[in-house]
């Protein structure tokens, strides 16, 4: 037991200069530098007809849903200086639509982003009907601008999958 005391009170002298003694005085904590400040990215559907859809996303992520005309905003923010790219994940599968992106790219510059057009159209399929073609025969029929190529082996009704908005060349 005597051996214990001497060990016990070194341990007390110990912690006590571990302490830094003194009292008293204050210490500032550690500037800590501020985190980062994050903005959202969002802006404006317009055109879409009820009952439709448009996917978007932000940067490749997954894409968010819009189903109405007005404001929208993605869930995830940005942080300042980030680059942002707005794209269209999926158009319209109801009436027939095409939806476009404008102003969807940029840099945040320390403020939120709430300038980015979807803006939706109805949209066209352009088709028709091909006869005369023998059997064994076929023909390849070509979009333009978009060179989109159908190939056309029986007599009868065919369409591009292109959609074109009104006063759109084809």
């Amino acid at each position: 037991m005597r051996l214990a005391r001497p060990f016990v009170r070194g341990l007390v002298v110990l912690g006590l200069a571990a302490c830094g003694g003194g009292g008293g005085g204050s210490t500032s904590p550690a500037p800590q530098s501020p985190a980062p400040t994050a903005y959202t990215v969002g802006g404006t559907v317009s055109g879409l007809e009820t009952g439709n859809r448009v996917s978007v996303s932000l940067n490749g992520a997954a894409p968010i849903t819009l189903m109405a005309n007005g404001p929208f905003a993605f869930g995830s923010a940005l942080t300042n200086g980030t680059a942002y790219r707005v794209t269209i994940a999926s158009q319209p599968t109801g009436q027939v639509q095409l939806c476009k992106v404008q102003a969807g790219e940029g840099v945040v510059q320390s403020a939120a982003i709430s300038s980015v057009l979807v803006t939706c159209e109805r949209a066209y399929v352009v088709g028709g009907t091909v006869s005369g073609i023998a059997d064994g025969d076929w023909v390849t029929l070509r979009s333009r601008p978009r060179n989109e190529e159908l190939r056309v082996s029986a007599s009868g009704p065919f369409s591009f999958t292109d959609r074109y908005v009104r006063g759109e060349s084809y």
